[in-house]
């Protein structure tokens, strides 16, 4: 079960506006700092996230860095979850998080995640609406890390589309650093949607069958 925010953010706060709460984080340390920006709004997590709140979140780090308050840092949200609303860790550009690395969502990378967040979000509706009204509608979702045999790949991809009826297929991967390869892979029609990214948006996703390459 999710936790709450913590009570003592909106009392033992280091800066904060009409939308933001800017604290130091219960794992911050005089060796390692730790602070974590509060979303005042409601929002639970990365998905409720629009591009409207990131201008505000932009902003508000501004200011925040007017303050120097903290350098050398990154930027980034976890995803699932641990507490039931959105907020973004700030540490160390050394600091090794005990989290697996496709669990922390690059600030940085904003706009890339805002668009998979668009993309999945039709993808979610689309499949409420097959069983709204009694469709078939059936979503397969790969997660490619073999980069390496493209034509290999893609028969396991049409394998897998067809064994299982499929009618939507989303894939999760890397770039291809061969822009010839990564082209034809774009471009190939038996996959519906990319997802250019090594988080686990998966886990976001409301599909029928999984394949791990």
């Amino acid at each position: 079960m999710l936790k709450n925010i913590p009570l003592d953010v909106f009392t033992n706060y280091l800066y904060k506006n009409s939308k933001f709460i800017l604290v130091k984080d219960v794992k911050h340390t005089d060796n390692t700092f730790h602070y974590t920006i509060w979303f005042i709004k409601d929002i639970k997590n990365i998905y409720d996230l629009t591009p409207d709140i990131i201008i505000d979140l932009t902003a508000f780090i501004k200011e925040i860095k007017i303050k120097k308050i903290f350098e050398n840092e990154k930027m980034f949200f976890t995803y699932p979850p641990d507490i039931n609303r959105a907020h973004l860790h700030i540490l160390p550009k050394n600091y090794i998080s005990p989290r697996p690395l496709n669990e922390l969502y690059n600030f940085y990378d904003i706009n890339d995640i805002l668009i998979n967040i668009t993309i999945i979000k039709t993808i979610n509706h689309n499949k409420i609406l097959s069983l709204k009204f009694d469709l078939y509608y059936e979503i397969g979702v790969v997660i490619l890390k073999d980069n390496n045999n493209i034509l290999e790949n893609i028969k396991k991809i049409e394998y897998f589309k067809n064994k299982h009826n499929l009618n939507f297929i989303i894939i999760i991967r890397k770039n291809y650093e061969n822009e010839l390869i990564e082209y034809l892979f774009t471009n190939c029609q038996i996959i519906n949607k990319h997802i250019i990214s090594d988080n686990n948006y998966e886990k976001a996703i409301t599909y029928d069958k999984i394949l791990y390459i």
